[in-house]
């Protein structure tokens, strides 16, 4: 059975999840659009990690 560490993507997601808590409760939109534009970017790298986490795990090395 494949093992594969999904903790680097699931602490993106839980600090996007926080920025974007942060993001909800602050007035000044200037920070509020920061909030979100890093948030975004996080969910993005999660994303990110998790396909390249599959796609070494499913890549065979022929030898």
């Amino acid at each position: 059975m494949q093992c594969y560490n999904h903790d680097p993507a699931l602490k993106m997601r839980a600090l996007a999840a926080q920025l974007r808590g942060h993001a909800a409760d602050t007035t000044v939109e200037h920070f509020r659009r920061q909030f979100e534009r890093v948030a975004s970017e996080l969910e993005e790298a999660a994303l990110d990690t998790e396909c390249r986490i599959l796609f070494r795990n499913n890549v065979k090395l022929v030898s």
